[in-house]
């Protein structure tokens, strides 16, 4: 899986937007080693995290897709939105509903946290600030037609227990309380371009909260 930063932007960009862009992927890796951690009490949550500040052109993926982005997440994944995945689980492992729930959710905060890292970026702090500004410029289009995809499951997953406004608040949260670390990644990002989960972990694993899964509980 992948989370994509695709938006309108001529091949020479400066630095201040760049930073935006690094800090975008940056927010798509916290989240997703955040999610791995709660889960699975582990930090495997993405492959690499790209930013091509001097691409004019598509690079390759890990599985070596044509990508047309200027930045790029590349996610080992929670759950996947698919057409009949929550109706089989519901009907036929009603036991682990609440694994599929919290799966569910992390992916759409892993979803959230790209484009709410780069509004941050930009100098937003309120949820509605940071939503609708992320919305209208347009920096996480496919990250939100993901984050739909998804949620419509959860609502099949969760039933009224499934809340969107509580999962963009737990994801503004997440971003400001891990901010630092999301920065450190993007300054990374902007020298070295690309990075393995092990680099990642390099350089903001001192950063992240205690690796127990209650102290990442929503």
């Amino acid at each position: 899986m992948k989370r994509e930063t695709i938006r309108m932007l001529s091949a020479h960009v400066d630095d201040d937007e760049w930073i935006n862009i690094a800090r975008h992927e940056a927010g798509h890796a916290v989240a997703a080693i955040l999610g791995t951690i709660d889960v699975y009490g582990n930090t495997f949550g993405i492959h690499k995290v790209h930013i091509r500040p001097r691409g004019t052109n598509f690079f390759l993926s890990r599985k070596g897709l044509p990508i047309y982005a200027y930045g790029l997440c590349e996610i080992t994944g929670l759950y996947t939105a698919s057409v009949g995945t929550a109706e089989f689980v519901k009907s036929t492992q009603p036991k682990m509903a609440d694994h599929y729930i919290k799966c569910a959710e992390w992916e759409i905060i892993g979803c959230l946290a790209g484009p709410y890292a780069d509004m941050v970026s930009r100098g937003h702090k309120s949820l509605k600030s940071i939503h609708w500004n992320a919305i209208c410029s347009g920096v996480g289009e496919s990250d939100f037609e993901s984050l739909f995809a998804l949620f419509d499951d959860l609502k099949i997953l969760a039933g009224r227990r499934a809340g969107l406004e509580k999962l963009k608040d737990r994801t503004r949260r997440l971003v400001l309380d891990n901010w630092l670390a999301i920065d450190r990644l993007a300054a990374a990002l902007m020298e070295k371009n690309s990075m393995s989960c092990a680099d990642v972990m390099s350089v903001i694993g001192d950063l992240l909260p205690d690796r127990q899964p209650q102290a990442l509980a929503a």
